[in-house]
């Protein structure tokens, strides 16, 4: 029995770069992202009256939710066509944000801070 052994394939110094930038761009905005959040915690303390504590669950939340979302969608790239995912979060959002539209518009404001609250960005 001969095994053949295949050489690894090389990729060139520019796209090498190319990956490697990519990879920095992506970890600064997680940490930028993460940033405006903590940020904005003051803000979403005052307009939502919560307590510092309930700020860090959602906080914590959001981490998590950040650590789940990661490798699964790595998961999905490999097993559907980028196209695809694309259609699919495309849909998804449009149907969260219809449904969202018609919920509120069926909805009475119980006071003119509360609509202005509530309103779309």
């Amino acid at each position: 029995m001969t095994q053949t052994l295949t050489q690894p394939r090389t990729l060139s110094t520019g796209k090498l770069v190319a990956i490697i930038g990519t990879l920095a761009v992506a970890a600064f905005v997680m940490i930028l992202n993460e940033t405006v959040l903590t940020v904005a915690l003051p803000s979403l303390m005052a307009d939502f009256s919560i307590s510092s504590l309930t700020a860090g669950w959602f906080t914590t939340g959001f981490l998590l939710t950040m650590a789940i979302c990661i490798p699964l969608t790595g998961y999905l790239m490999q097993r559907f066509s980028t196209k695809m995912l694309f259609l699919v979060a495309i849909v998804l959002f449009g149907s969260a944000r219809s449904s969202r539209r018609s919920r509120r518009t069926s909805r009475r404001c119980s006071s003119p801070a509360s609509c202005r609250r509530s309103a779309p960005r």
